[in-house]
């Protein structure tokens, strides 16, 4: 299904929804004041023709519970320890778990990293991180036919799941059950370095690096965030097998999974990160070998969603995984090191040698880095966005993209076009039913038309 659109203007530059304001002294002319500005956005539930969540995770029902981790009262950010859709500042997680449903829902979860070659315990499972969450779908116990479920990440810290989105039931009642249904699909973050600014409503997704101005690590922050898998000039040897994806790992260098590869001893952060799906580990040399992985970079038809990890509480609580249908990048304009504009104090280029010269006040590169999405977001990024955080109630954190890679196991198609029973015309929108078949959807099996 196809997101609705408002469209304000029909028949070129003559309005055909406007405001019911006018120009004083000019009856006929509406009030520049007074624009119309139209919003349409999905929360949570989107038309789908596959469900990539089709593993229902028998004999576990949950709800939800959030705490107060700051300890925020009324006071500085105000009262929202009352209502579950206030708490901002709240670590959210799964409760009303037995013990024995802990141990199902360990194993209905599974891998998150794309292998199974390091999970931990009898349940054969991972615990979720920060890089790989394990994304579920929860539909209420008692619903209708309509109601399609919610997605949510989590991982498992210490003993309880913990929610990386504050989900909160439509109804906002915190004694809402839920179905939790799984999938062997993985959810990863695309890259550390590199983050999203997206803004309430909008189809356009731009992407930056992660630190603000350039530093001493050297060349490293002069990317300025491009997640395509374009092998041109603009991206090859980040995506290319390089010094950033070596084979080999010893048992005190840094874990593939976490996003940190080992490069002569020292910990170099990938441009854009591996998933690993197969690896060897030899206890002799204490060292492991990956044998496959694939760049986990972003392409058309990708589905992707966007998470902060580091306050989760500022995600939004319906997330979307959102389709790509175009990603693109415009030319660098001047430096590549700051992210909205060069400094307005100082000499030109005084931020190093790494950085080009450029005048004070010169547009720089925030924005050339575009990937638009087939759903509107139903959330915003402060623009202001940085790594660095001193309160959260600035929401100055980064949020990252993630990519979700379907598996073929957890995935049923409950609806086609033409009733999958023939071809959709785009241009006409019309269907090509298979001989047999016949009405407008194909829906309809007839002698006649064979």
């Amino acid at each position: 299904m196809k997101q609705p659109e408002v469209v304000t203007h029909l028949d070129g530059k003559r309005n055909s929804l406007m405001s019911t304001v006018f120009t004083v002294g000019n009856p006929d002319a509406p009030s520049a004041a007074s624009a119309v500005i139209t919003k349409v956005w999905t929360d949570g539930q989107q038309g789908e023709n596959k469900d990539y969540f089709a593993d229902h995770c028998d004999g576990v029902t949950v709800t939800m519970t959030a705490t107060d981790v700051l300890g925020v009262g009324a006071g500085a950010l105000g009262d929202r320890t009352n209502d579950l859709n206030e708490k901002v500042t709240a670590a959210f997680q799964l409760d009303s778990l037995s013990t024995a449903e802990v141990a199902l829902l360990k194993k209905c979860l599974g891998d998150s990293d794309a292998t199974s070659t390091n999970n931990v315990e009898i349940y054969d499972w991972d615990h979720g991180s920060d890089d790989y969450p394990h994304l579920i779908k929860l539909v209420r116990t008692v619903t209708t036919f309509t109601d399609g479920g919610y997605y949510a990440a989590i991982k498992w810290v210490t003993d309880k799941f913990v929610l990386l989105n504050p989900f909160t039931p439509p109804d906002a009642l915190a004694t809402d059950t839920y179905e939790v249904y799984t999938t062997k699909g993985t959810l990863s973050r695309v890259s550390k370095r590199a983050q999203a600014y997206f803004g309430f409503a909008q189809k356009k997704i731009y992407t930056t690096h992660t630190p603000k101005a350039s530093s001493t690590a050297g060349m490293s922050e002069l990317w300025d965030g491009d997640l395509s898998c374009e092998v041109g000039d603009n991206n090859g040897f980040r995506v290319a097998a390089s010094t950033y994806t070596a084979q080999a790992y010893t048992a005190t260098q840094a874990v593939m999974a976490s996003g940190t590869i080992a490069t002569n001893g020292d910990n170099v952060e990938q441009f854009i990160n591996d998933v690993v799906t197969d690896w060897t580990y030899d206890y002799t040399l204490s060292k492991r070998t990956v044998a496959s992985y694939y760049k986990n970079c972003l392409n058309k038809t990708d589905i992707i969603t966007f998470l902060n990890v580091e306050h989760p509480a500022m995600n939004p609580p319906k997330l979307n995984l959102y389709t790509i249908e175009r990603i693109v990048k415009d030319k660098t304009m001047w430096s590549n090191v700051n992210r909205f504009v060069a400094a307005t104090t100082g000499p030109a280029g005084s931020y190093g040698a790494n950085a080009p010269n450029y005048a004070k006040g010169d547009n720089l590169h925030f924005s050339t880095n575009v990937i638009d999405v087939d759903l509107a977001t139903n959330w915003a990024v402060d623009i202001g966005a940085s790594e660095a955080v001193t309160d959260v109630a600035t929401n100055q954190s980064p949020y990252y993209i993630y990519k979700f890679v379907p598996h073929v196991d957890s995935t049923y198609e409950y609806v086609a076009e033409c009733s999958n029973r023939g071809l959709c015309d785009y241009e006409t929108g019309s269907c090509q039913c298979f001989p047999g078949y016949t009405t407008d959807s194909c829906s309809t099996q007839s002698s006649l038309a064979l």
